[in-house]
This record gives C-alpha cells, structure tokens and sequence, in this order.
C-alpha cells in the first residue's frame, strides 16, 4: 500500500502498487491482475475490528482506490483482506506498528494469518528489523490457539534469530526467546498440544546453566 494522509488524519491519496516476481534472464517479468480487498481495522473496546471493507482489481504497477479518499487513517490497513488471491503483501509503517503492539486484540484467525505472513516475507526480505518481528512474537503468539499458526511461528522465530539477527543482537534475542517459551509451557492449557509445543521449543532453545535447569 502507498498512502498519503492529510493534518486532520484522512487519506488523500491509497494505492497499491504492485511489483512482479523475479524471473529468469531474459524472461520477461509479468504483472497478473489480483481481485483483492483491502480491510481497514481500528481499535474498538472489543479491540482491532474491521470497520470498512473495499474489494477492487490490481491491474498493472499502480491501482489508485478512489473510494478512501476522505476517509480517516485506520490503524491497520491490510491488503488482500479475506485471502482472496495469491500474493506476497506488505503493511504501510502505521499499520506495522499497530501489528506489532496489538495483535492479539485482532478477533480475526484469517487476518492474523496474513499479517504473519506477511511480516515473515518482510524479515526474511531485509523490510522488518528482526527485533521487530520478535516483538511482534512477543505480543501474538500467546493468544494464538491454531496449532498449526504456532507451530510454523516457533520454527520461523528459532531460525529467524539464527539467520537474521545481526551477531551483537543475537544473544539478547536467544534470551527474550527462551524467557517467552518458558512462560508459555506455565500458561498453556495443561496436556494441551500448544503446551506440548512450547516446551518442545524450549527444550531446543535453552543453553544456560539456569534455562537448562
């Protein structure tokens, strides 16, 4: 998304541009067309719900969206709502921000998920500091219940730290890591697969003579 905002706190101006997939030398790259919907969240007392919904095409390298002219700044605002196409996506800073300190408040399992992926595509294409897809760990994965979205969240985060982190980071990082796990195995449903996971994290992570222990 590319979003322009006025002083009141209104769009002037969202598009989304699109960007094609590598291909291989001499191979011409090629923009497909998407059918997407882009859903604006806010934060509510139920926290991050969707107050408005646009489903428009992706045609070409740039698609303006007329219809968000006006409209107020929303604090997340994710493209692709609904997972109507294939797509890597990306979050604007405001919604990234909103990602990273709220969402577990987001009712939506489907929504999550995209934001997951999409932030894991942004990490792994230098777009998101790891200490902030950790952050965003830190927040999420306690209120994630789809065993299958933990389970790949504790194998990206592991390698995540591992791969991405710079050197003098890494070690601060393996400690927020294993200090998050070990809260979790405590706060799990007892015999519960998420429990059984966390500590199975755990297990692979602790190195200190105290985490050991």
């Amino acid at each position: 998304p590319v979003v322009e905002v006025d002083a009141d706190g209104r769009y002037t101006s969202v598009a989304v541009e699109q960007e094609p997939p590598s291909s291989p030398p001499g191979v011409p790259a090629i923009l497909r067309p998407h059918r997407i919907a882009l859903g604006l969240y806010d934060r509510t007392a139920g926290g991050l719900e969707r107050v408005r919904r646009v489903e428009v095409d992706v045609v070409g390298e740039r698609t303006e969206i007329p219809e968000l002219v006006g409209v107020p700044q929303p604090a997340l605002l994710l493209l692709n709502d609904d997972d109507l196409t294939f797509a890597k996506i990306r979050l604007d800073d405001v919604s990234l921000g909103t990602a990273v300190e709220s969402l577990a408040s987001l009712d939506s399992a489907l929504a999550r998920a995209l934001i997951w992926a999409a932030t894991w595509d942004m990490l792994r294409d230098a777009e998101m500091p790891m200490g902030d897809f950790l952050s965003l760990v830190e927040s999420g994965l306690p209120s994630e219940d789809d065993i299958s979205v933990v389970t790949t969240l504790l194998s990206q985060t592991k390698a995540a730290i591992e791969q991405f982190s710079g050197p003098g980071k890494r070690e601060g990082y393996r400690d927020r890591w294993a200090a998050l796990l070990l809260r979790l195995v405590g706060e799990a449903e007892p015999g519960s697969d998420n429990q059984l996971a966390f500590a199975r994290a755990y297990a692979g992570t602790a190195r200190t003579p105290e985490q050991t222990a």
